[in-house]
């Protein structure tokens, strides 16, 4: 059998302003999306999109007057389905009832703010048989299906590798050849036009027969959405891999002015050295031209930005807010199905309205790495990150390297410095409240009692700057001398919060001290006493204990490292 490659593929510029027209489409290799497409037109200025392009009521009107919705079968037959459900006119598969459509595992297309249903992911019957050639690829075993098409292990022939080789299927290619062949030569040239090291390389595109079919790298390696569903949340340190390889491939796709469309678990793979890979560019389009308003937009419902269903065009915003809905079912687990016996209207809805809630007391990450992902999941686009480059920062931001523990010497020696610098501070504005109690107390008269507050207060103003210094640049004197610094669990600087509680633990009689000067006698006695007697047992685990972490730092969670130990990954 003979094969011919695609002769009239469109020239690209890497401006922004290209006009490929990467459309609203799905590919075999994917689990099930969402998407929705208007009749074209093209509106002088965005105002002329209407203000909500989904409207849930006025859909349950139409609905409930035809009792219809309208189904695409995996064989490319679209037929309208009752509540009550029906077969295929075409190939006699089952239609779903109405009311069991699941927003995870169907794909649907949404025409004049009405949802289309497309049919399940199921291997097809009309597939190539190991061994049948497509040009000089050589099938060998199939890898995955879905509603179009399918993909196979293949063998390069002319250049002896194995490659994955998407094929659309006969039925699809057959019944609507024109359309299929443009999409999936449209994914394998946006596909095509990244050459990232995150990003699943294109080798070829042909067509067979009227079978178009395209090769790609084979990652040797299994989907995220796979090792989430078998191994659970990913460890933080393999999760921020994973993202800033992500972010990576997205911003290098944003520079081509391309825009994923369909960002999730099951779209990024590990391969065998753990990096990860982008792929499955069906949904993608060209980001300059979201300003024609088409109202081609699709995507997965779990993963779909909420205003995308409000009719806004798709840009890098939106592919953020997958990506965060993607880091966030990484970072904490598959969500609970919210769609269990709800209609897909009120799915639909609820997704523009849908609020994500982090776990409270939450160790396992960051603070900051929750701040990252509530900003990437903000209901309003411009509140997410303004650009990748930003976004790629404050992730970088998140990622050390290891990090020496600190010996008992320097960790002594830079106390000692640390609570003579305090001492130092504490007791030079400690001044006045001695002059008023110890000298003019005779000369003061009514005066002493409001004299020796007014005193009382100043002194601990040297202390409470030490502090405030220690707070604000999570350094002191001490450790700054002797290249140390305090990290919590993660190996980054400890919250301002953390850092307080740890100076007053730490810094305990000295502390009480200050504090004492403020205080009547018969609470300021059993407060120091309670502060030495814990100094005493913090200072015996500090020195006893093998790691000599004091009790301060473990009740606090942190730990105290070489400066020059620390490096960026």
């Amino acid at each position: 059998m003979s094969s011919e490659a695609f002769s009239t593929l469109p020239r690209f510029r890497r401006r922004p302003r290209s006009r490929f027209p990467l459309g609203s489409y799905y590919n075999p290799n994917r689990s099930p999306t969402i998407g929705r497409s208007s009749p074209s037109r093209e509106p002088s200025t965005m105002t002329d999109r209407p203000a909500t392009f989904f409207d849930a009521d006025a859909t349950r009107r139409s609905l409930d007057r035809t009792s219809v919705l309208r189904y695409r079968c995996v064989c490319g037959t679209e037929s309208g389905i009752e509540s009550a459900g029906t077969d295929c006119p075409n190939c006699g598969r089952p239609f779903p009832r109405l009311d069991h459509l699941d927003a995870r595992t169907q794909t649907l297309v949404m025409r004049d703010g009405v949802p289309v249903a497309m049919g399940r992911d199921e291997p097809a019957a009309d597939g190539p048989a190991p061994g049948t050639r497509f040009g000089h690829f050589e099938i060998l075993e199939p890898l995955g299906h879905g509603g179009m098409g399918a993909v196979y292990l293949a063998l390069d022939t002319s250049l002896q590798r194995y490659v994955a080789l998407k094929v659309i299927r006969e039925s699809a290619a057959g019944s609507t050849a024109s359309r299929t062949t443009d999409r999936l030569k449209q994914e394998a040239i946006a596909q095509a036009r990244l050459n990232h090291p995150n990003v699943v390389t294109i080798h070829f595109v042909g067509e067979q027969e009227g079978r178009p079919f395209f090769a790609m790298e084979l990652v040797p390696g299994r989907t995220l959405a796979s090792r989430l569903d078998e191994s659970g949340p990913l460890p933080f340190a393999e999760l921020l891999d994973v993202a800033i390889g992500t972010v990576d491939a997205l911003r290098h796709a944003a520079e081509a002015d391309i825009v994923h469309g369909d960002i999730k678990p099951g779209n990024l793979m590990l391969d065998g050295a753990g990096r990860v890979k982008l792929g499955d560019f069906g949904l993608a389009r060209i980001g300059s031209e979201r300003s024609r308003g088409d109202g081609s937009i699709a995507g997965t419902l779990d993963y779909l930005a909420p205003e995308l269903l409000d009719g806004a065009p798709s840009d890098f915003r939106s592919d953020m807010y997958a990506l965060g809905a993607t880091l966030f079912e990484l970072s904490y687990g598959r969500q609970r199905d919210r769609g269990t016996g709800r209609s897909l209207i009120d799915r639909i809805e609820d997704q523009k309205r849908r609020e994500w809630t982090f776990p409270e007391n939450d160790a396992a990450f960051p603070e900051r790495w929750r701040a990252i992902l509530a900003r990437l999941l903000d209901r309003d686009p411009a509140a997410r990150y303004a650009s990748y480059e930003e976004l790629a920062g404050a992730i970088a931001e998140l990622r050390v390297g290891e990090a020496l523990p600190a010996g008992r010497l320097p960790r002594l020696l830079a106390y000692m410095v640390d609570v003579f610098t305090a001492q130092l501070l504490t007791g030079l504005t400690s001044v006045p409240y001695l002059l008023v109690t110890m000298m003019l107390s005779d000369r003061l008269g009514a005066w002493e009692l409001p004299a020796t507050f007014a005193a009382g207060l100043v002194s601990p103003i040297g202390w409470l700057v030490f502090l405030a210094i220690e707070v604000r640049f999570r350094r002191t004197p001490g450790k700054l001398l002797f290249q140390l610094r305090a990290v919590d669990r993660h190996g980054l600087p400890p919250t301002a919060r953390t850092t307080l509680v740890r100076h007053l633990l730490r810094m305990a009689p000295f502390a009480s001290q200050a504090i004492a000067l403020l205080l009547p006698y018969f609470l300021s006695l059993p407060l120091q006493l309670i502060a030495v007697g814990f100094w005493f047992i913090d200072l015996a685990l500090s020195l006893l204990l093998p790691q000599g972490r004091g009790l301060h730092d473990r009740l606090c969670g942190t730990r105290v490292v070489l400066e020059q130990g620390r490096g960026r990954g």
